[in-house]
């Protein structure tokens, strides 16, 4: 499986996924999802997105370097909760969106080191 869409279904949890190895496209959008199960294992996903949940923070992504899309905004995340994903900055990520609930909404399309100037690093 390379693709999986399951946005849209009123989701509250996702199941484990580490079997998904060949996995490039998760789309679990707008659920109520409140967390993601660890996506270690993912290391071919290429695009996330996990954006118009409920959660409030995000697994580890730092071994998945293919990531390319990453979007987690309308969620439950502060400012602080999401610092982790500045690990990422040296990534190849085309696009990010983040919104936290005390803060605009950011978005980029090209890289990452524009982050830590918006989130004051």
């Amino acid at each position: 499986l390379q693709y999986l869409d399951c946005s849209s279904n009123q989701l509250t949890s996702l199941p484990d996924l580490s079997a998904l190895t060949s996995l490039q496209y998760l789309d679990c959008s707008s659920n109520q999802l409140t967390s993601l199960p660890d996506l270690s294992s993912l290391t071919s996903l290429q695009y996330l997105d996990c954006s118009s949940n409920q959660l409030t923070s995000i697994p580890d992504l730092s071994v998945n370097m293919s990531l390319t899309y990453l979007s987690i905004h309308s969620n439950l995340f502060d400012t602080g909760d999401c610092i982790d994903i500045l690990e990422l900055e040296d990534r190849n990520l085309t696009s990010f969106t983040y919104n936290p609930q005390r803060g605009g909404e950011l978005e980029c399309s090209r890289g990452m080191p524009w982050l830590m100037l918006l989130l004051g690093d």
